[in-house]
């Protein structure tokens, strides 16, 4: 169930946030999300992570590459 426009029953907190730009979600137990990110000056390595440090330790973080694609599945030279 997408509940990124109407929200919940009695729990809006997710309601309206369907094409929103955040920096920071609060994901409740049970949920998925998807997200989508843009990169329009940033070349190079970086860490996406949760802030809450048990769940961080148990892997909720993520190394991103941002570089130049080659066309054939890797980047193009000179770029990390």
């Amino acid at each position: 169930m997408n509940v990124s426009v109407d929200g919940e029953p009695d729990d809006p907190q997710y309601a309206n946030l369907k094409g929103e730009w955040r920096d920071t979600l609060f994901v409740k137990g049970g949920y998925t999300i998807i997200t989508r990110s843009r990169y329009r000056r940033y070349m190079g390595d970086f860490v996406l992570h949760c802030h809450i440090l048990d769940r961080e330790d148990r892997g909720m973080m993520l190394n991103v590459r941002v570089a130049i694609p080659d066309g054939a599945g890797g980047v193009a030279n000179g770029h990390p």
